[in-house]
């Protein structure tokens, strides 16, 4: 059985919604009354909140990871030049210093 999404799980709730306020007496019968239904209505409209803010927060999460990426490529360019010059001027004993291991 394959877990339902949000949006999935939100729809079924407006759909449900939709339907006991067409059929809102006979659903009173059974106990889904008027206080049922606000309570069902508040409850949607948080998680649609909710869902919003977490689509937000993702669209910004992809973002900020295309901004670091991109900011870490230009570190690792840089570092790459400095290694190369430390083993240029420097001797294999000392890069230890600078973080690279020797390979014998």
């Amino acid at each position: 059985m394959t877990k339902k999404s949000y949006a999935e799980n939100i729809s079924s709730a407006e759909i449900m919604q939709a339907g006991l306020g067409n059929n809102s007496e006979r659903a009173a019968k059974r106990g889904l009354d008027k206080e049922f239904m606000e309570k069902l209505n508040i409850n949607l409209k948080k998680t649609v909140t909710l869902n919003f803010e977490q689509e937000r927060l993702k669209a910004e999460l992809m973002l900020k990871t295309a901004a670091l990426d991109a900011q870490l490529k230009v570190l690792k360019a840089q570092v790459s030049e400095a290694r190369k010059i430390v083993k240029i001027e420097f001797q294999k004993e000392q890069w230890k210093e600078f973080g690279i291991e020797a390979k014998v």
